[in-house]
């Protein structure tokens, strides 16, 4: 891999090194620290040969330990940008078992002098620590780490694409134990981009996180479907997808998406995905069932309470007012006309004694009225 290349002092070999920017190189603190020859070139091979590039500056670990070999990391600027390709490194914690390729221009063995060639030995990743990665074994197909080989990487495939997870710190004994170590970089990559001022390449190995909102898993919903879901990554997230039944419905470049979806009654499979910038995805599925709306009940009856009125006949009948009596009252002499009145038109309903005081009353009014009518 043309990205991997060694640092050194003069024209003397120091140690690995590895292109992890445009002009920013990743090896071991302990090979740069203040008590070696300073670095002041990094060779890197273009086209089959191995061309230097000046150092402009050096940075190591703050809290490089060289006593307990921790955090032994350093990174190396160039004053030239290399014609080389970067390879990332990872932000994915190792796990067990993972193969990887160690790459080295060290030593071969105890007794060799031989550095300067880069070599590449395959291995598992044998243990994982909180900041160190372990290998086991140096025999057959199986390499390991050597002298000069320090601050070289060791790469993974994620993603389909290669990947730094480490540099090489330290051996166990010596080279023929078989036992080397590495510094895992992952927890470090925060000191990278910013001692570097964001000259590195990142290959986000963290998979985003998703959830499904709404509904629940084994809802019964009633009617049209909406479906809530949020995601969210550690670097940049990239896009949300819904599927029902393995049928996309809906989609969103943000950390939430809402997608209201019509469905057939029956059993039905909520399916979400998130995506990184990285390319990597986080699942979520549930089952749900939907029923149809229920039928709405017909239309209530008119009331009629109040009392019909009566059919008005087709030939009704004139209404005859009371008949007027002829004898309109006129005012008699003597003050007798109500008596008289009441006598014609038989409005009185008179009883014997009244009949007596009435005919009382006649005989009366016609004795005066005879006495007027006499002549003088």
């Amino acid at each position: 891999m043309s990205s991997v290349g060694f640092v050194a002092s003069g024209k003397s070999f120091r140690c690995t090194a590895t292109l992890i920017g445009k002009r920013t190189v990743l090896t071991a603190a302990h090979c740069v620290s203040s008590d070696v020859p300073a670095i002041n070139a990094a060779y890197f091979d273009v086209n089959g040969t191995w061309t230097g590039y000046n150092v402009t500056a050096t940075a190591t670990h703050p809290n490089y330990d060289a006593d307990q070999k921790i955090n032994d990391l350093a990174l190396v600027r160039l004053l030239e940008t290399p014609p080389v390709q970067a390879t990332p490194v990872s932000t994915a914690v190792p796990q067990d078992g993972w193969k990887v390729k160690l790459y080295g221009a060290g030593y071969t063995g105890d007794n060799a002098n031989d550095p300067g060639v880069m070599r590449i030995a395959d291995n598992t990743v044998g243990a994982v620590g909180k900041l160190r990665l372990a290998f086991y074994g140096n025999t057959g197909a199986v390499g390991n780490l050597c002298f000069g080989d320090s601050g070289g990487p060791t790469f993974t495939v994620l993603n389909g694409k290669p990947a730094q997870i480490g540099v090489h710190s330290f051996i166990k004994k010596d080279c023929a134990t078989g036992e080397g170590y590495d510094v895992r970089l992952d927890p470090f990559v925060p000191w990278l981009e910013s001692t570097s001022a964001g000259d590195v390449l990142v290959a986000d190995g963290i998979a985003p996180t998703v959830t499904i909102d709404s509904p629940f898993a084994d809802a019964t919903i009633i009617g049209d479907v909406k479906i809530v879901a949020s995601a969210k990554d550690e670097r940049a997230l990239a896009k949300i997808e819904v599927h029902v039944d393995n049928k996309l419905v809906g989609e969103a470049q943000a950390a939430k998406v809402e997608v209201t979806a019509s469905l057939e009654p029956g059993r039905h499979a909520v399916r979400v995905t998130a995506y990184d910038a990285g390319g990597n995805t986080a699942t979520a599925q549930i089952p749900i069932t939907v029923e149809a709306p229920a039928e709405p009940p017909p239309p209530p009856e008119p009331q009629t309470t109040a009392k019909p009125i009566d059919p008005v006949p087709s030939d009704p009948q004139p209404i005859t007012p009371p008949a007027t009596p002829d004898d309109t009252p006129r005012l008699l002499e003597g003050g007798c006309a109500v008596a008289s009145r009441a006598v014609a038109g038989h409005d009185v309903a008179a009883t014997p004694p009244t009949l007596l005081v009435l005919l009382s009353l006649l005989l009366a009014c016609a004795l005066v009225g005879r006495r007027r009518r006499r002549p003088r």
